[in-house]
């Protein structure tokens, strides 16, 4: 996840300054406290320089400040630069603003917009965020309005801030469960680079929100509280990757139509003890394997998660991997929760091949007898495996008429 050029201000001096400086100034922006002008990044005299690659006006600044950087310092910064060895740049989230407001690193915010380095965004490993107590109250608030009121299903948030712990920056709260525990595991299994992800039964979208590294998540869920809560955590950090939330009761739900109105196609589909809750749990895999060639998938405990793993390994012929055996990550000690790598695969040509080889020694002809893969996962080699065999398989049954006669 990234956080848009177009949410960071910095502050420019107020007082003592040149005439044509505060002109410059006041010619991008005409808010200020007394003490400091407040400018979206792309308007600040740092990255006005780069810009126009002219840094009289900076230099003029920067000698009103007394300041360390000089326009020699800046440009060696600039000549010099290199990501890998940067430090974070620090910024605020204040209560009063819907803006990131820099601290420290306007040279190196300033740079990586002029170089586009990221594109038109700042990762958010390169940040050090702090969240202020404003903010902070208003993300609580929308947590604890999703604990204590159950479903159709009887289960509900219980801890005070609910399902998903989260640990944001200096954001962290405990719930029920840990995500970033939870990914300590998941991510040797699995890259989520770029990836799009589809949460079914997102909660409070912990999941997704642990994860910055994906190009795109969405998620579903029953509850509109905890749909509340995401979007409030997605409008309050405002992250440049696109997350979006959506109500839906997952027992009249269909995936294929659900992706098709959002035009959305996900790389992977969370399904995370969703088979003990959802009366319809057949028809919702089903679909989701249909779409997806990968399921995350977790089970509350074997005897119920049983038949959900013989349904997509003998029903949907599909490849489990084991990535944990056990929910240590849940604080209320429910640690019989397993998780799998739910993965289309193909069917091996040794059928094919015994069939073929069976037919030619007893002289018997091959037409109608096919043998074809009946996996949904086929892939393009395979196809084409499969395309050799039988053009192999017609110049056999070709020999074999000919000497018959």
């Amino acid at each position: 996840m990234s956080i848009p050029f177009s949410k960071f201000v910095v502050k420019h001096q107020y007082a003592n300054l040149p005439e044509n400086v505060r002109n410059y100034i006041q010619s991008k922006t005409t808010v200020h406290n007394g003490h400091y002008y407040v400018l979206p990044i792309d308007c600040s005299i740092h990255y006005d320089a780069l810009k126009r690659k002219d840094m009289s006006i900076y230099d003029e600044y920067m000698t009103t400040l007394d300041n360390t950087h000089t326009k020699d310092s800046f440009q060696h910064l600039l000549d010099t630069f290199d990501i890998k060895r940067i430090g974070k740049i620090q910024v605020n989230l204040y209560g009063h603003s819907n803006m990131y407001w820099v601290q420290d690193g306007v040279h190196r915010l300033s740079i990586l917009k002029a170089k586009q380095i990221f594109g038109d965004a700042v990762p958010i490993e390169f940040l050090d965020i702090s969240i202020y107590k404003e903010v902070e109250d208003q993300l609580k608030n929308s947590l604890k309005k999703t604990v204590g009121h159950g479903f159709y299903n009887h289960w509900h948030n219980r801890l005070e801030f609910g399902y998903h712990s989260f640990d944001l920056f200096t954001f962290r709260v405990q719930g029920q469960r840990n995500p970033k525990q939870r990914f300590e595991k998941i991510r040797r299994f699995y890259d989520f680079t770029n990836k799009n992800v589809l949460d079914l039964g997102c909660n409070t979208g912990g999941m997704l929100f642990h994860i910055p590294e994906i190009a795109r998540g969405v998620g579903v869920d029953y509850d509109q509280t905890c749909i509340d809560s995401c979007c409030t955590f997605r409008d309050r950090l405002m992250f440049a990757c696109r997350l979006d939330f959506y109500k839906h009761d997952l027992n009249n739900f269909s995936c294929v139509k659900f992706c098709d109105s959002i035009q959305f196609k996900p790389d992977i589909i969370f399904l995370l003890s969703l088979g003990s809750w959802v009366e319809k749990w057949k028809v919702l895999y089903k679909e989701a394997f249909q779409i997806c060639n990968t399921i995350l998938l977790e089970i509350n405990n074997v005897t119920e998660g049983g038949p959900q793993l013989e349904f997509f390994e003998k029903e949907l012929g599909a490849k489990l991997t084991l990535i944990s055996d056990k929910s240590d990550d849940d604080c209320t000690g429910n640690h019989g929760r397993r998780t799998y790598l739910v993965e289309k695969q193909t069917k091996p040509l040794v059928l094919l091949q015994e069939s073929r080889n069976s037919s030619l020694s007893k002289g018997s002809t091959l037409e109608g007898s096919v043998a074809v893969p009946t996996s949904f996962g086929l892939l393009v080699e395979d196809i084409e495996s499969i395309k050799d065999e039988i053009s192999a398989m017609k110049k056999d049954i070709q020999e074999i008429k000919m000497r018959l006669g």
